[in-house]
């Protein structure tokens, strides 16, 4: 039997819209990713969803206010009902009540991993 994660996340992740998907991929795993606007450095978030799980993209933003960056996903990690996967890059100098924000947003009636 072949173990592998089925989703793994980055943050603080430096990526800018001038770097290509596939310089950045991963075999067998599809990527989705929100980086900083410009012209800021740093932030950004990226997540890789292994090819066998089936994944729907909700909402990514870039730099919402100085808030940082997020992108949520929603996908079916085990048998009962969909798990919505948030990843969220706070700057130190914010609230983390927007994260707890995002979360109502896009929690819905499953499960939510953040």
């Amino acid at each position: 039997m072949e173990h592998f994660p089925r989703g793994i996340a980055f943050t603080k992740t430096w990526l800018t819209p001038d770097v290509l998907d596939p310089e950045v991929s991963l075999p067998g795993y599809a990527s989705f990713r929100s980086e900083r606007a410009q012209p800021r450095m740093g932030g950004g978030v990226t997540l890789f969803i292994h090819e066998s799980v089936p994944v729907t993209h909700l909402y990514s933003y870039e730099d919402l206010d100085g808030q940082g960056e997020a992108l949520w996903c929603k996908t079916k990690l085990c048998y009962n009902g969909h798990t919505t996967i948030g990843v969220r890059y706070r700057p130190p100098a914010t609230a983390p009540v927007a994260i707890l924000d995002d979360r109502r947003r896009w929690d819905g009636d499953g499960h939510c991993l953040i």
